[in-house]
């Protein structure tokens, strides 16, 4: 035979084709996203390139992408796929080598913390299918990079004990994301992974811990019949018709409404999404878990930055530019962004000097600082 490599690939390979295989008889496939990552983007090759392929990308130890890890997306077009799928601690790695041990780096090293999760996972919930552990892990991870998915980050940095937690009590309803910025609306989904019946009617209610609020709430354009508690609150549930039959049998992760959520201080939050009825096509009952989950609420990023963190603990977030360090950049960021912090009520997080307000006595002890 012939064989014709085409680097990066654009997830159609006959390697792609042979991981999509062994995914649709329920085995999980995770695989390094590839260390090509100074190329720029669509480095991605095959296996990790792959639809059904867990791809997972490196982070250093202040939770930036590894300079060496390769970036999405892969295919083009309508095939165009957010790759990697999440990331994972990949440099300077505790590993076994030449039969002993040493630090190593490599998306090679960020695969298997996220393999060992999936082991985790399906310890936890030996029927998850490999569709499952793949939403479960991005839906849990920890947002990196832009808002949301993106060709560098993935759905962010997996986390074990949320993962986890969401397939000892999994269901069939959960929430699209785990990550909330504080002071600034987000919509978050709120999905059936199926509905093989079909589906008629449900009524389900969602409850938030005190560090987040839900402000509003809007239904799918199918939706003939509407109802919901009021907001603001930290609960609502809601009410929703299928009238016309457009939820067929056999649908696949069915939006059943969409939140619009704040929040409101920086932390974990519990949250949950109770089953209170739900009705197929044939006007039976369907029987579905409910959801318990984590929120995390953090400050949102600067524009063009990683999330900011504070260093040293003191409440003050001077890592304004999020590469976990203190330095003259963080300056800039701040200097350049004095607005962007008032009008998302963040002073107090950048407030250096104490005074209440944001003012040019702030960059000053900021400098000082670095």
């Amino acid at each position: 035979y012939q064989i014709y490599v085409v680097y990066p690939s654009d997830g159609t390979s006959l390697i792609d084709e042979a991981v999509n295989n062994l995914a649709k008889v329920g085995i999980v496939v995770v695989s390094a996203a590839g260390n090509e990552g100074e190329l720029g983007f669509r480095t991605i090759n095959s296996p990790a390139s792959a639809k059904y392929a867990i791809a997972v990308g490196a982070l250093d130890s202040s939770d930036n992408l590894a300079y060496f890890s390769s970036k999405g997306p892969t295919g083009w077009g309508e095939n165009e796929t957010i790759k990697p799928d999440v990331v994972a601690p990949g440099v300077s790695i505790l590993s076994t080598y030449n039969g002993g041990y040493a630090y190593c780096s490599g998306t090679s090293m960020a695969t298997p913390h996220v393999s060992g999760i999936v082991a985790l996972m399906l310890q936890a919930n030996n029927s998850l299918t490999p569709e499952d552990v793949k939403r479960v892990l991005k839906m849990t991870s920890i947002d990196l990079g832009e808002f949301g998915e993106d060709n560098m980050y993935g759905a962010g940095c997996v986390n074990a004990l949320y993962a986890v937690m969401n397939v000892t009590t999994f269901g069939e309803v959960y929430f699209n994301t785990s990550t909330i910025p504080l002071n600034r609306n987000v919509t978050v989904e709120v999905v059936l992974s199926s509905a093989p019946n079909g589906l008629s009617m449900y009524n389900v209610t969602v409850l938030v811990g005190d560090l987040v609020e839900i402000e509003d709430v809007y239904f799918p354009e199918w939706a003939s019949f509407a109802f919901n508690s009021t907001l603001p609150s930290s609960e609502v549930t809601v009410y929703v018709e299928d009238g016309n039959n457009e939820v067929q049998s056999g649908a696949k992760n069915v939006p059943l409404f969409y939140l619009v959520m704040k929040g409101v201080e920086i932390g974990e939050t519990n949250a949950s999404i109770s089953i209170n009825r739900v009705e197929g096509d044939d006007g039976e009952m369907v029987s579905l878990d409910a959801l318990d989950c984590y929120i995390l609420v953090r400050l949102d990023r600067f524009p063009n930055c990683d999330y900011p963190s504070d260093p040293d603990g003191d409440g003050l977030y001077e890592d304004t530019n999020g590469n976990g360090v203190k330095d003259m950049n963080d300056l800039f960021v701040l200097f350049t962004n004095m607005d962007w912090v008032v009008e998302n009520e963040y002073i107090s997080y950048f407030d250096f000097n104490g005074n209440g307000e944001m003012d040019v006595n702030d960059l000053l002890n900021l400098f000082n600082e670095i």
